[in-house]
């Protein structure tokens, strides 16, 4: 083991590529669109990619239990705001859209204790649609400790920058997760205002 290392620390830097950084990590792929216009197919290939990536992660005894896998899209505007629509949001010209996992049982506390951080960033139009589900994918396992998804819209104030959104946000969501640390439920999937993720705990 000792010769092992020291020959690794041997190794010379090439470029960016530094030896002692090396270590196994989770499978990824990244597809961009040249011309700047979205498409299923880029959708459709991200799907694909993850199907063909299963042997970078770990699977539990009940075969369909996964240790996690995700995908993560442009945010989809116009379906974003259908979506609003459909539960009587009003969004501003500027929203920020993100899912978050919360404990089926008692949900309340943690939405409050995340529009609370919002609110504390000057982020005044919060609201939350709970998002339907379908659990035949997962697994036994998984099951034991499926969350409630809910999605969350957060308008951008007119006055407020670009910049200064994106930031209030990802200051908002770090204070939530620190004051609902002791929550094993909540975790935010996605909050931004140009991207929206996906994750579960399925193959």
């Amino acid at each position: 083991m000792q010769e092992q290392a020291k020959n690794s620390s041997d190794q010379q830097d090439t470029g960016l590529y530094q030896p002692r950084f090396e270590h196994d990590a989770c499978g990824f792929g990244m597809f961009v669109q040249l011309d700047d216009q979205p498409q299923r197919r880029l959708v459709d290939a991200a799907l694909e990619a993850l199907n063909r990536l299963t042997h970078r992660g770990a699977i539990a005894p009940d075969g369909l239990t996964g240790d996690g896998c995700g995908i993560l899209l442009r945010k989809p505007n116009a379906y974003l705001r259908a979506l609003a629509n459909e539960s009587a949001i009003t969004l501003a010209e500027r929203f920020a859209s993100g899912l978050v996992f919360v404990d089926p049982d008692n949900s309340q506390p943690a939405l409050d204790a995340l529009r609370a951080c919002l609110l504390s960033e000057a982020l005044s139009e919060v609201s939350f649609r709970e998002v339907p589900t379908d659990h035949s994918a997962i697994g036994a396992q998984a099951k034991l400790s499926v969350p409630t998804v809910w999605q969350i819209y957060v308008s951008a104030p007119s006055s407020m920058l670009e910049e200064r959104f994106e930031r209030a946000l990802f200051i908002a969501r770090r204070k939530a997760e620190l004051a609902l640390f002791a929550d094993a439920y909540f975790y935010v999937v996605s909050l931004s205002q140009h991207s929206f993720g996906y994750k579960g705990m399925v193959m």
